[in-house]
């Protein structure tokens, strides 16, 4: 009897290891051909910046779209489809040697699960290193501007209080920290030590652990600066790329004698296409008016009181590019990204004519 139940643990035990070896064997191959599909997309994309009129030292793949909106569809995925990452945030650098992803700590295990690490290096973007980089860089613009308000930042003359007693306010007992209180944020910023420490004793619903390094990851302009050599050209989509992003990068690279420039031709897509796998089309969903009850007033309200404002500015014209304002403006619907009411379209409003940019096929309908 003894003797059965033993047989019968043993063929057990063999079965499950047989079954892992084979899951093993499954997970090398995908490996495998996943870092083979990797490294063939990172070599297509480098021989086309190479290509280029002006041959591209580095290529920046934002996670964005024409609209700069935070969701984007599947045909704005780019950065996804270029390095695998599937984060919802993030900005890929290749190089002719080198691939990067700058994301912040919301993403840093995902990206390590997801991304070829032979082909693509994680940089761990954090904004505020330091507690006083934090005060300086989020909270000292609010100062200067204080008398300029006309009393309406007297709530905020108190804003930051960096404390000393720690302990006392966050329960966080370790011997080193410095915690930052604001009128809506809680925060410590302590080092290594004690980031398990922290995890255990704040109250995590309303402090923030700030993970202090020695050293901080270069920032994306820091790195091409500092990376590459003197005379090299940077291309971007303009496309996915706002005027307050280029303005700083330009100013970095010219510095450096390098140049930043408009690729008005997506790479990225340009690849995908090359490769058999071209983006995914545009959605072009069915377009739904929201009736007065939901929106509290009309559309030609709404464009009327835009309308006084340019005046007000002396503006001509007036562009909406982002798809939450221009449906909230012609109280309109669409499911063009998911979970997002927004449709495709841009939005141009001047003192006589209100003109809609949307797809062909959406305009028949």
């Amino acid at each position: 009897m003894r003797a059965d139940a033993l047989r019968a643990g043993l063929s057990e035990r063999s079965t499950l290891l047989i079954f892992f070896a084979i899951l093993k064997s499954i997970c090398i191959f995908y490996l495998s051909v996943f870092r083979k599909m990797s490294v063939q997309r990172l070599s297509a994309l480098r021989a086309l910046m190479a290509s280029q009129p002006q041959p591209l030292a580095a290529y920046i793949i934002p996670t964005a779209d024409a609209h700069n909106s935070e969701y984007i569809a599947p045909v704005d995925a780019r950065r996804e489809w270029i390095s695998a990452f599937t984060g919802s945030a993030g900005t890929a650098v290749v190089t002719t040697s080198t691939a990067l992803v700058w994301t912040d700590g919301r993403y840093y295990t995902q990206f390590q699960r997801e991304a070829d690490l032979t082909a693509w290096t994680l940089m761990k973007q954090c904004c505020f290193s330091t507690s006083d980089k934090y005060v300086l860089l989020e909270i000292g613009a609010t100062y200067p501007s204080y008398k300029k308000s006309d009393g309406e930042l007297r709530y905020f003359r108190q804003l930051v209080h960096i404390l000393h007693y720690t302990w006392w306010v966050s329960c966080f007992t370790g011997s080193a920290g410095t915690a930052v209180v604001t009128a809506s944020t809680a925060l410590v910023w302590t080092d290594g030590r004690y980031y398990t420490q922290f995890q255990r004793e704040a109250d995590l619903v309303a402090w923030t652990l700030m993970k202090q390094s020695q050293t901080e990851t270069p920032t994306l302009e820091k790195w091409l600066t500092t990376n590459l050599m003197e005379g090299a050209v940077v291309g971007v989509d303009p496309h996915t790329f706002t005027r307050d992003e280029w303005n700083p990068l330009q100013t970095a690279l010219t510095k450096h004698n390098m140049q930043l420039i408009p690729v008005s031709l997506n790479l990225v897509d340009e690849v995908r296409r090359q490769l058999g796998d071209p983006p995914p089309k545009r959605p072009n969903n069915a377009i739904i008016p929201l009736p007065l009850e939901y929106t509290g007033k009309t559309a030609g309200e709404k464009i009327q009181e835009l309308r006084e404002k340019m005046a007000q500015k002396k503006a001509s014209a007036l562009v909406i590019t982002a798809l939450d304002e221009v449906a909230y403006t012609l109280n309109l619907r669409g499911s063009d990204i998911q979970y997002n009411p927004v449709f495709f379209s841009y939005l141009i409003i001047t003192p006589t004519e209100v003109k809609v940019f949307i797809d062909l096929y959406i305009a028949k309908q």
